[in-house]
């Protein structure tokens, strides 16, 4: 059934045809391949798999007379690492965002709600808000549990930062007990 829908080259991701055209020279090389390209299910699934193929080589004709190997589905691992991958990207642009922040004006005062419970965001919000107005000051808020958001000049809403790194940049620091 494999054979008769094309085998392996139908089996491949289109985008991967020129990858696998360069794993198939160097097998011709008498050289193994690990590589690590898409194929298609018969549902149409994409699947990720990482190719272990070594070179069967002829003797008598000096050239490549089979492939042997093996093929291992690493598509979780892919899925986790595109993850990992858009997670680093969200951190480095949120860090950015609070470096920015933090050089724009005079150090900010941290405040800081944890694991607090049963508190009302938007009442933390305008209590926040109302605070910082009044005494003329920007805040990094670390809203926690509160779920409590700040959009403006400001205020800026953090989520974990490392607290040693942060100190270091602010006038205060207004931590839950």
């Amino acid at each position: 059934e494999y054979q008769a829908h094309g085998g392996w080259r139908a089996a491949l991701h289109p985008d991967d045809h020129a990858q696998d055209d360069r794993d198939l020279e160097t097998l011709q090389s008498n050289r193994p391949v690990v590589t690590e390209l898409r194929t298609l299910t018969r549902g149409g699934e994409m699947r990720w798999v990482r190719v272990y193929a070594h070179p069967v080589w002829s003797a008598s004709g000096n050239r490549l007379a089979g492939i042997y190997g093996a093929v291992q589905d690493i598509t979780e691992r892919k899925r986790a690492e595109s993850e990992r991958e858009a997670l680093i990207r969200e951190l480095e642009a949120k860090n950015a965002e609070l470096e920015r922040f933090l050089a724009a004006g005079p150090p900010p005062v941290y405040v800081g709600f944890g694991t607090m419970r049963g508190t009302k965001p938007q009442a933390v919000r305008e209590a926040i808000t109302r605070a910082v107005r009044t005494a003329g000051v920007r805040a990094v808020v670390q809203a926690g549990w509160t779920d409590a958001t700040f959009e403006s000049d400001d205020v800026i809403s953090v989520e974990d930062v490392p607290h040693e790194w942060l100190f270091a940049r602010v006038a205060a620091v207004v931590h839950h007990a």
